[in-house]
């Protein structure tokens, strides 16, 4: 999307994580204008001109063009912090289901219940 060239290879950091390639294979894509990435935009946007009015009195909009710049990078960082959180618990679910086909003969198997069992049957009594 933003080009993988320009970030750091995180496919090891996490006990967990799954390769790229396998994470994008199995989900759906993530919208680059998701809540999490307008969320980081909008906080960068509005970092800088409080910056202007507080620290250095100077007019809000004196540097809009580093505001749109923190910005851009607010949605930017937004939508990698969204992908690497998602592909951390895609890669736990695959632990898990990976956990539980390799040690099948731990887990037993139960038959389900019928409504017929008396177990769960209760005579009819109207409510009175």
């Amino acid at each position: 999307m933003f080009g993988e060239k320009h970030v750091p290879n995180l496919d090891k950091l996490y006990l967990f994580s799954v390769p790229l390639k396998d994470y994008r294979k199995c989900s759906y894509p993530i919208s680059t204008l998701n809540s999490t990435s307008l969320l980081c935009g909008v906080a960068g946007a509005a970092v800088y001109p409080g910056v202007n009015i507080g620290f250095l009195n100077r007019p809000a909009l004196a540097s809009a063009h580093r505001s749109l710049a923190l910005g851009v990078f607010g949605v930017w960082m937004g939508y990698y912090l969204l992908r690497t959180y998602e592909q951390y618990y895609f890669g736990r679910f695959k632990y898990c289901i990976d956990y539980a086909l390799n040690r099948k003969d731990i887990f037993t198997k139960e038959a389900p219940m019928k409504y017929s069992d008396p177990g769960v049957l209760r005579h009819w009594r109207p409510v009175r």
